[in-house]
C-alpha cells in the first residue's frame, strides 16, 4: 500500500487530530528523539514522527501505509499484535552484518471511538547505551577478579609473614629470658621492635582495619584479650597452667618448637601432632585439658579435626585457634566448627598463657588453682 491511499501530509495530520488535537502535539513528537508510530490493526503506519521516518530513512508520507515491522526490521515483533502493552528489547538487522537494539513499546489505542483499532509504537535504539552498559559490566567483573586475586594473594603471604614472626618472636622472648650484657639485651630489644614495626606492616597490607597482633575471643568469652592488658597478673596465670596436659596441634616444626616452650615454661605438660588426623588419634587416647589446633594442615585441618572431635563426644573439651589468618572471615570458620576461642599468630607468651587460662575456666567452668 502506498503514500497516495492516505493523501498529504496534510491529510494525515487532518485525519490523525482525532488522537492528538492540534498541530502543537504534532510539532512536539516530531522533535522528540524516541521513534513514534501509529499503527492500524494491519500493524500499518497511520502517522509516524520524524524520528520513526529518519530511522527508516524514508520520509513521513513514505512510511504511511507500510507495515511497521517492514520499517524498522522488526519481524519478530509480529506475535506482539495480539497482546496489550508490550514493552521488550529487540534485535533488529539493518543490513546482514549490522545489529542494533531496539526497546520497543507497543500499546492499543482507540481510533475513532472504538475500543481497540490501532496501536501505539515506541521504539529507541539502546544499541549504544546497552554496549556501554555491557562493557561497565565487563569492566566491574575485571576489577571483582582482580581484587579477589589480590586479596588471596595478600592473605596467603600475612600467613606466610605471621607463620615466620612466631619464630622470630617466641626466640625473641626466649633470649630475653637468658643471661645478656648490655649490649646483647640492646641488640635484643632492637630485634623486637623491628618484629613489631612488621607485624604493623603486614596488617596494613591486608587491610584489615585494627588487626593487630592479638587474641580475639568470641562472644562468650565477653570480650578481647590482648597482650597490651597483661601485666602484673601474668606470672600468676603463667603458675596456673602447671601440670595442665595440653595438645599442640601444628605442622610448622619451628611454630611448635616456640609455642611448646612458651607453655613448658609454666610447668604445662605438651604433646604435639603435626596434623589433624594424628590429633584425633591422641585426643581419641589421651585425657587433654586443651587443644591449641593449627587450622591449615596437611593431611587433614584443623576445621576438620575439630569437627570430629566434637562428633566424638568430647563437647567439652576447650580447643583454641591457632591460626595466621586475622580476619573476621576466619574466625567465623573457628566458631561454626566448635573451637572456643581465637589466637592469631604470631602469639607471644603472656597473651598465649592468659587465653589458655581464661579458655580453661570458661568452658570447664571450674576454678584453676594458683
Amino acid at each position: 500500500m502506498n503514500a497516495d491511499h492516505y493523501g498529504t501530509d496534510q491529510d494525515v495530520l487532518s485525519s490523525f487530530s482525532e488522537i492528538l488535537p492540534g498541530l502543537t502535539w504534532i510539532s512536539i513528537l516530531n522533535t522528540v528523539s524516541e521513534m513514534v508510530g501509529v499503527l492500524n490493526t494491519d500493524a500499518q503506519c497511520v502517522w509516524v514522527n520524524k524520528a520513526f521516518a529518519d530511522y527508516a530513512q524514508k520520509s513521513q508520507v513514505e512510511c504511511v501505509g507500510e507495515l511497521c515491522y517492514d520499517l524498522l526490521h522488526l519481524s519478530q515483533i509480529k506475535p506482539y499484535f495480539s497482546s496489550a502493552n508490550v514493552s521488550a528489547i529487540q534485535n533488529v538487522y539493518t543490513n546482514p552484518s549490522t545489529l542494533r537494539k531496539l526497546q520497543c513499546s507497543l500499546s492499543p489505542i482507540g481510533l475513532s471511538g472504538s475500543a481497540n483499532s490501532g496501536y501505539i509504537l515506541l521504539a529507541s535504539d539502546v544499541t549504544e547505551e546497552l554496549m556501554h552498559e555491557d562493557d561497565l559490566q565487563k569492566a566491574k567483573e575485571r576489577e571483582m577478579r582482580a581484587r579477589g586475586r589480590n586479596q588471596v594473594f595478600s592473605t596467603k603471604l600475612s600467613c606466610e609473614f605471621r607463620t615466620a614472626l612466631t619464630g622470630i618472636i617466641g626466640m625473641t622472648q626466649f633470649l630475653k629470658d637468658t643471661h645478656l650484657d648490655y649490649e646483647q639485651s640492646d641488640y635484643i630489644a632492637t630485634l623486637d621492635s623491628c618484629s613489631r614495626s612488621l607485624m604493623c606492616l603486614i596488617d596494613g597490607l591486608i587491610d584489615e582495619g585494627d588487626v593487630e597482633a592479638k587474641i580475639e575471643q568470641y562472644p562468650e568469652f565477653d570480650g578481647t584479650v590482648s597482650a597490651a592488658r597483661l601485666t602484673s597478673s601474668d606470672t600468676r596465670n603463667m603458675r596456673c597452667l602447671a601440670g595442665k596436659k595440653i595438645l599442640l596441634v601444628e605442622d610448622n616444626l619451628v611454630n611448635a618448637r616456640v609455642v611448646s616452650k612458651m607453655l613448658e615454661s609454666t610447668g604445662a605438660v605438651v604433646d604435639v601432632a603435626i596434623n589433624g588426623q594424628i590429633a584425633c588419634e591422641s585426643v581419641a587416647s589421651t585425657q587433654y585439658d586443651v587443644v591449641l589446633m593449627d587450622c591449615e594442615m596437611p593431611v587433614m585441618d584443623g576445621y576438620n579435626a575439630t569437627q570430629w572431635i566434637r562428633a566424638s563426644g568430647k563437647t567439652n573439651l576447650p580447643i583454641i585457634a591457632l591460626t595466621a589468618h586475622a580476619s573476621d572471615e576466619a574466625q567465623r570458620l573457628c566458631t561454626e566448627v566448635g573451637m572456643n576461642a581465637y589466637l592469631s599468630k604470631p602469639i607471644r607468651k603472656e597473651t598465649l598463657c592468659n587465653v589458655v587460662l581464661q579458655t580453661l575456666v570458661t568452658c570447664l567452668g571450674k576454678a584453676v588453682s594458683s
